[in-house]
């Protein structure tokens, strides 16, 4: 026997076609996982390794029409509530498309009297299932998951899957060093908190935290604001009782609590968002701070769940993944320079 054996004697030792061997090699939907696990089963016996190009080439080639190939897009919000993580499906579907997928967007809320909802999307067809915005709540309905490759498309709450997501310590890091060199000295935190937390308020709390000992004297430290977003009184006390040159927001409450408080931005106090957002109507400047690219962010997603799938893999990961992007920085109107040892 050769040292390498080729893919037609795979296939002539399993007794198959070599097309169903090399669409069970490539993690095509279309084969069985008993003729996966089989064909896997037998190309390791015989030290079978195929050519990776070929092989993603083939997958390719063989995949069904785009109507007959979808991925899953979950998410979780009730009556009346806003979709949290919109920005990333269109990027995602679009993504998608381009690889040969479409993608279509289910509300978990409406499946929660399902007892399956794995065997549900399986009978359906889907081929793979990103993770929109959706809370821990649902965790053990995602651990059943047997059957599919899943990706977390800009998560706050962690679950066992590989995770494409915002690099928040890192911006953090980025938007304090853009506030001192504009010469901002006492730099206000509003990190908050959602209710229930997630992993982001943790990754907020730790980075603002870090900057203030890595960058400033005790008599220039601010303590970082943690009460809940929607707490506009706690905000305002804390800005009356602490004066921050400059307010990093992480909401747009921030932005307006402020003009109702009476300051003017940015003659009064400068403000920065690390999740700056300019499609509030209400905001006439364009508001400095963090892009934290979605679109790229869902790309990553898409491209990852598309290489699982032709890979096989399956299920709830021992060894989950986190790609974090990292954001980009936008001056933006709400921020000025400001004199050496001035106002």
């Amino acid at each position: 026997m050769s040292s390498s054996p080729t893919l037609g004697h795979l296939a002539k030792v399993l007794g198959m076609g070599k097309s169903t061997v090399q669409r069970a090699l490539t993690g095509d939907p279309g084969c069985s996982p008993k003729t996966r696990e089989r064909v896997l089963a037998m190309a390791d016996k015989l030290g079978y390794r195929p050519d990776p190009v070929f092989a993603s080439m083939g997958s390719r080639r063989r995949r069904k029409p785009l109507d007959e190939v979808p991925l899953a897009y979950l998410e979780s919000y009730g009556p009346g509530e806003m979709r949290a993580g919109g920005s990333y499906f269109d990027p995602a579907a679009k993504r998608a498309t381009a690889l040969g997928y479409r993608v279509e967007r289910i509300n978990l809320r409406e499946w929660e009297g399902t007892k399956d909802i794995w065997k549900v999307l399986h009978a359906r067809g889907f081929a793979g299932v990103i993770l929109g915005s959706i809370r821990g709540a649902h965790l053990p309905m995602l651990l059943r998951n047997e059957m599919f490759p899943v990706v977390c498309c800009g998560r706050t709450d962690t679950f066992p899957f590989n995770t494409v997501r915002p690099a928040i310590i890192s911006g953090i890091h980025m938007a304090w060093r853009e506030l001192l060199a504009l010469g901002y000295r006492r730099i206000g935190a509003a990190v908050c908190r959602h209710d229930p937390e997630v992993e982001d308020d943790f990754s907020r709390r730790a980075a603002a935290l870090a900057c203030l000992a890595d960058f400033h004297p005790k008599a220039e430290c601010i303590p970082p604001l943690t009460t809940p977003f929607q707490d506009e009184e706690a905000f305002k006390k804390w800005v009356l009782k602490h004066r921050p040159e400059v307010v990093l927001g992480f909401s747009m409450r921030h932005y307006h609590a402020l003009h109702r408080a009476g300051f003017r931005i940015p003659e009064d106090v400068g403000f920065a968002s690390p999740h700056r957002d300019d499609s509030d109507s209400g905001i006439p400047l364009q508001i400095s701070g963090l892009y934290q690219r979605p679109s790229l962010i869902a790309e990553t997603a898409v491209n990852l769940i598309d290489q699982m799938i032709r890979h096989g893999e399956r299920g709830v990961s021992q060894n989950p993944l986190t790609i974090m992007v990292g954001p980009l920085w936008v001056p933006g109107e709400t921020l000025r320079k400001r004199p050496a040892g001035g106002p």
